[in-house]
């Protein structure tokens, strides 16, 4: 396999990586959505529908949903990005800096915010350059700062 080769490959493992994250985060969502319309479908069935209850079941709802969308839920995806970019790492190892540099960066500017942010640790982690062509330093103008001569 070429060099070439390698890198499409490596970033179409990328996309994939991420559009999984992507999927993942939706289903627990989904998930925690679907269990809170069961407890509601329940509560309801058993008991009647009045004011006092409906509105106990609103402060159970927003302060368990708000539970899990601020805990439990990020934590779940950022062990599943990390176990990702534990394997991605394994693979970007075997190039060179720059090589691993041309699979990344194109993928920066991904539509899926998962892939984005999985690149991102990934060109932490690896420390690829920043830049594909790192910029030239620029000319000396003539009207910069210099020392003087006598420093008192």
């Amino acid at each position: 396999m070429t060099n070439e080769q390698q890198i499409a490959a490596l970033r179409g493992e990328i996309l994939v990586a991420g559009k999984a994250l992507s999927r993942s985060r939706f289903l627990l969502d989904l998930i925690g959505l679907a269990s809170f319309v069961v407890l509601a479908i329940l509560a309801f069935v058993r008991h009647p529908i009045t004011l006092p209850a409906l509105l106990t079941f609103t402060v159970v709802f927003v302060v368990v949903a708000g539970t899990c969308c601020t805990s439990s839920f990020p934590l779940l995806i950022g062990m599943l990005r990390a176990a990702r970019c534990r394997r991605l790492r394994k693979h970007l190892s075997l190039l060179s800096r720059v090589e691993a540099a041309s699979v990344l960066l194109p993928l920066r500017s991904d539509s899926e915010p998962e892939t984005r942010r999985l690149v991102e640790r990934l060109v932490r982690t690896l420390g690829a350059p920043n830049e594909m062509t790192p910029a030239t330093a620029s000319s000396a103008r003539g009207d910069e700062a210099s020392p003087t001569g006598n420093m008192p």
